[in-house]
């Protein structure tokens, strides 16, 4: 079978192939715009871990901070810049590592930087 357009252009219908095209999901993007890597923070102080997360093609479905490898259970504020905002409060005095998991509405997931601080 051959197709023909009015410009003299014809195709052989079995040879035309239609190719159909996946969408391929970007990962979304996370950092940890504060506490900054090596911060000291004295025992009084109450932190806030302000995180930053965005999905290029897609929306962000969580977030959730790590303090030593362990999923911390409170829930993040949004900050007037679109941030997520955690309280770390009464923190011991000791050495921390800090990291954020962002997932997106296609479950794909980033993980930030990990940084350090000090109380």
């Amino acid at each position: 079978m051959y197709l023909s357009g009015g410009d003299g252009i014809s195709v052989d219908a079995d040879d035309f192939r239609l190719a159909r095209s996946e969408h391929v999901n970007t990962p979304p993007e996370v950092t940890v715009k504060s506490p900054c890597d090596g911060d000291k923070f004295g025992t009084i102080n109450d932190i806030k871990a302000v995180i930053s997360a965005a999905d290029a093609d897609g929306e962000i479905v969580s977030l959730d901070l790590y303090l030593n490898d362990v999923k911390l259970e409170n829930l993040p504020e949004i900050n007037e810049d679109g941030d997520y905002v955690f309280n770390l409060n009464k923190l011991d005095e000791g050495e921390y590592s800090l990291y954020a998991v962002a997932v997106d509405d296609s479950e794909a997931t980033a993980t930030s930087a990990e940084i350090s601080l000090q109380v």
